[in-house]
């Protein structure tokens, strides 16, 4: 992104709108997973948010890229995403860890606080792919495409998911 010509205020504004895109979008996404929480094991559902919520993520932080960039670049979707949900894992851990030094220190914690956290670092860095992942010319249509395919899959990702692991191992209160 050329900034020489934008304002520091404005370079920032469009930095932190990106992130708090990026993270309203994944918890939007990872909540509605993190519920089935209640019927599947967490050690399933913890992952699956979290990966739903990278990929909803990298689509929010890549569209609020486009619309709060001072130029007339757009961003790459697919690329962002990917950085994103690959930053699942890494949340994963550190979600992992967290939880593991809460229960050594008794500290009682709730689960949301754990998936706020994690939620922050696939926002920052779906935010950091939204700067990097920039071209001068893209066109809305394909982005469009890409936007709705990669949110018509995580519904059936995640059926898929809960049904296999269902049929595994006993789900339910």
């Amino acid at each position: 992104m050329g900034t020489r010509d934008v304002s520091p205020v404005w370079s920032l504004g469009y930095r932190v709108g990106v992130f708090i895109a990026a993270l309203a979008g994944g918890m939007a996404g990872a909540l509605p997973v993190a519920t089935l929480g209640l019927v599947v094991p967490f050690y399933v559902t913890m992952p699956l948010a979290l990966i739903v919520g990278g990929l909803v993520s990298g689509i929010s932080a890549g569209w609020a890229a486009n619309l709060l960039t001072p130029d007339r670049t757009r961003s790459i979707l697919l690329p962002i995403v990917g950085v994103s949900v690959a930053a699942a894992p890494v949340a994963v851990v550190i979600a992992g860890i967290g939880l593991f030094v809460s229960r050594v220190l008794r500290v009682s914690t709730n689960l949301f606080s754990v998936l706020l956290l994690s939620m922050a670092i696939l926002a920052a860095s779906a935010s950091v792919a939204a700067w990097r992942f920039r071209r001068a010319n893209g066109r809305l249509k394909r982005d469009l495409l890409i936007t709705l395919g990669l949110l018509g899959a995580a519904p059936v990702v995640v059926a898929g998911t809960v049904f296999a692991t269902c049929s595994l191992i006993r789900c339910g209160p």
